[in-house]
């Protein structure tokens, strides 16, 4: 029996001690209990969490070192929830030496007004001041290189950032829903803003993007309702899927010699873009990339695109101006319906610059002959003309769109020409 109840008060013990997760405590000069963990061999300190012990409120002064059992460490790392969830924790004194502040460190710290950032920090973990909404600037130090997932998302009482020189990469959702933030300098350190980095930032109305950005991602500004300045740094290669849908204040944008993909839905629903100018160096407008932009009258695609995707410029309503280049090897369906130049057009067979479109209107019932110099079809150009029987495609041919002739049940004869490459 008492060998059955010591290892019960072992497993207790066992318990407790992970739960407690601290190797010493000792209060700071303000006598508040702070909890810590060696680190680097026991040479140094972490501020870490004690779920038994009170929330914190008010102010927290971390000290610089701390000396126990006659050994003096500095305290260079808060860990991971250190003071998660503390609601009524108002400022953080941080100690100079810091150079890390770990994962979900200050989630939930709503009353958080007050932050200084030590210039020595270098490592932001995710979800690191997730939900600080009391939070109002911030300074991001130029040692810092890593920004973690979801850092600062929910910080809606930002007003602007500064983000330093050292980090290599915004991750993802690190800025989401920063509802107040109005402007964001990126530093000429950036590589990359990841999926969502300022997604719904509602106000934002400035963006300065540094010189050695590269990659703008997935939903990067989605949602970015106010932003209405946007200065390009000149190496962006690559804007990705839905990256600035429903930026609805820009009304110009000129973007750098350096981009080379357009991805699916990227200005998506851009209502007030009245111009934007797509330099030689673009390759692909993805699908649907400028869907929704009713500002547009006129767009200028430039030789260098050999892509063009189904709906590229879809309900772009006041688009009359429209030229296709040579360049251009694929096109996808409908890239211009909706647009004032379609809707324009009498019903029937709908050639642009060489490209059959498709067909305008009820459907065919005769059989198709394709004009002659025709370069490409576009993708679903005769989906669903369910009675023709034959197609005549000429040799100029070189490009035929997915699903171009889908659904025509009736189709005994269509002959592709050599000339057809894709």
């Amino acid at each position: 029996m008492k060998k059955q109840l010591y290892f019960l008060f072992l497993v207790f013990s066992l318990i407790s001690s992970k739960l407690m997760a601290f190797d010493i405590k000792a209060e700071n000069e303000d006598g508040v209990m702070l909890y810590y963990k060696y680190i680097n061999d026991g040479k140094e300190l972490e501020v870490t969490r004690n779920i038994y012990a009170p929330k914190y409120s008010g102010t927290i002064k971390i000290p610089e070192s701390v000396t126990y059992m006659n050994a003096t460490m500095n305290v260079t790392s808060i860990g991971k929830y250190a003071f998660h969830e503390n609601p009524n924790l108002h400022s953080v004194l941080m100690p100079n030496g810091l150079n890390r502040i770990g994962e979900n460190a200050f989630y939930g710290c709503s009353g958080l007004v007050s932050l200084n950032i030590p210039d020595n920090v270098e490592f932001i973990g995710e979800n690191a001041f997730y939900g600080c909404s009391g939070l109002v600037s911030l300074n991001i130090p130029d040692n810092v290189e890593f920004i973690g997932e979801y850092a600062f998302y929910g910080c809606s009482g930002l007003l602007s950032i500064t983000i330093g020189d050292s980090v290599r990469r915004i991750e993802q959702n690190a800025f989401e829903r920063c509802s107040n933030l109005v402007e964001i300098s990126i530093g000429n350190s950036v590589k990359s803003i990841e999926s969502g980095a300022f997604q719904n930032c509602f106000s934002l109305k400035s963006v300065s993007i540094g010189n050695s950005v590269r990659y703008i991602g997935l939903f990067a500004f989605s949602g970015c309702k106010s932003l209405s300045s946007l200065v390009w740094g000149n190496n962006v290669t690559y804007i990705d899927a839905y990256a600035f849908e429903d930026c609805t204040s820009l009304s110009s944008i000129e973007l750098p010699n350096t981009v080379t993909h357009i991805g699916d839905y990227a200005f998506y629903g851009c209502s007030g873009l009245k111009s934007i100018k797509i330099p030689n160096s673009v390759t692909t407008i993805d699908n649907y990339s400028f869907r929704g932009c009713t500002g547009l009258t006129s767009i200028n695609i430039p030789s260098s695109v050999k892509h063009l995707g189904g709906s590229a410029f879809y309900s772009c309503s006041n688009l009359k101006e429209i030229t296709i280049p040579s360049s251009v090897a694929y096109i996808g369906s409908n890239p211009f319906k909706g647009t004032a130049w379609y809707d324009n057009l009498q019903d029937g067979m709908i050639y642009k610059d060489n490209v059959f479109l498709g067909y305008k209107g009820e459907k065919p019932k005769n059989d198709i002959t394709i004009q002659e110099g025709t370069r490409l079809i576009a993708g679903h150009a005769l989906n669903d003309c369910e009675l023709i029987t034959s197609v005549s495609i000429p040799n100029t041919v070189i490009s035929i769109g997915e699903f171009a002739f889908y659904n025509c049940k009736k189709l005994e004869s269509i002959v592709i020409p050599n000339s057809v490459t894709k």
